[in-house]
């Protein structure tokens, strides 16, 4: 039993080491806020005058789509690089645009794109699929439409690339057609996958439910510390979307490094897990807060602010308990090995510390 024991820890800690340095690697390229889930905004406007397109992307997606130089403004060759992306059709026409004009917009890079009138027939279709290509996987776009057909927005991504868009009165041929508002079911199920993304690619939020249950302990007090969390995260989330009270990224995203910091150093005090669940729930209410903040970055479609809210916290749930799911059995097998009891949950919890530590210090850093 010696060697294999000596072996399971040699195991945890090379494991434990690995788990900190990948998730500093990925943490990198999102610095300080770790919740932005790779987010754009637009706004398309169809008149008598033409299409009007105005696109607003973080400076780091609009570096990554154009290889800009981070808060420098984009700079004509770049601003033409990210407007060969967007591509206006009406029919089997492309239209063609006048030069884009590009600025900086409180860090972000603002892209605007004027078209004439053009084709003849049917509805206009913006085609975004290369704009989505040259973004990191996962990128969504909310756009804000106001065209013959009314106001209205929509959510576009990598599967859904698409936008259409309805001519002025009376400039079109028989072949015009209405273009169709999302159902609440289409809504529902965006927003809910929205959700799952958001949960599975926040890796400060899962390895701060990581850091709780690696302590083990019975299923039933593991469970009430997840569940604290999410009605916690849930009571924030709403609070914030709807505008009641919504403190500055720069204040809640180190604070929810800290948490995290903190579940790996107090998995060395704890003996009872039994009560746990009361400083799942005070930090709950911090997390939310930073998942009001990705909500944010996407949009809440019009007239259906409790429907997006409630099915993006939906999808974190979903998303959570499939972690959970995994992880869950597993600790429960560990912790009935004693040499993950001793050594492996304090290898583990020291990692959870470090990274959460190295988060807190890189979130006060400015960006670059």
């Amino acid at each position: 039993m010696r060697p294999r024991a000596g072996l399971g820890r040699r195991l945890v800690a090379m494991w434990s080491w690995l788990f900190v340095a990948t998730l500093m690697v990925l943490s990198l390229p999102q610095r300080v806020f770790a919740h932005e889930l790779g987010a754009s905004k637009g706004e398309y406007e169809v008149t008598e005058a033409g299409t009007s397109i105005r696109i607003n992307l973080s400076a780091r997606e609009g570096s990554i789509a154009a290889g800009g130089s981070g808060d420098a403004a984009p700079s004509e060759e770049q601003a033409a690089k990210l407007a060969a992306l967007v591509v206006l059709r009406r029919g089997e026409t492309v239209c063609e645009g006048s030069p884009p004009k590009s600025s900086l917009v409180e860090k972000d890079w603002l892209l605007e794109l004027e078209y004439p009138p053009c084709g003849t027939q049917g509805n206009y279709h913006v085609e975004l699929g290369a704009l989505f290509k040259a973004l990191r996987i996962g990128h969504t776009h909310a756009a804000f439409i106001s065209d013959s057909a009314g106001k209205r927005d929509d959510t576009l991504h990598s599967g859904r690339p698409t936008l259409e868009l309805a001519p002025p009165p009376g400039s079109a041929s028989s072949a015009e057609q209405t273009p169709i508002a999302r159902t609440r079911a289409q809504i529902a199920v965006e927003y809910v996958k929205l959700g799952v993304e958001h949960i599975l690619m926040g890796f400060d939020h899962l390895v701060f439910l990581l850091g709780l249950v690696i302590i083990g302990g019975r299923l039933k007090h593991m469970l009430a510390m997840v569940t604290a969390f999410t009605v916690a995260h849930s009571v924030t989330l709403g609070l914030a979307v709807t505008g009641v009270f919504n403190p500055p990224g720069s204040v809640i995203e180190p604070l929810i490094a800290l948490s995290v910091a903190y579940v790996g150093v107090e998995n060395f005090l704890v003996k009872d897990a039994s009560k746990r669940w009361r400083i799942t729930a005070a930090f709950g209410l911090i997390h939310g807060f930073g998942f009001a903040g990705a909500l944010g970055e996407i949009g809440v479609p019009q007239g259906h602010l409790a429907l997006g809210l409630a099915t993006f916290n939906v999808g974190v749930e979903l998303g959570q308990l499939m972690v959970m799911a995994l992880v869950l059995p597993i600790i429960l097998v560990l912790g009935k090995r004693e040499w993950f009891r001793e050594r492996g949950v304090k290898v583990f919890s020291v990692a959870v510390a470090v990274l959460g530590l190295f988060w807190f210090v890189t979130r006060l850093l400015p960006e670059a």
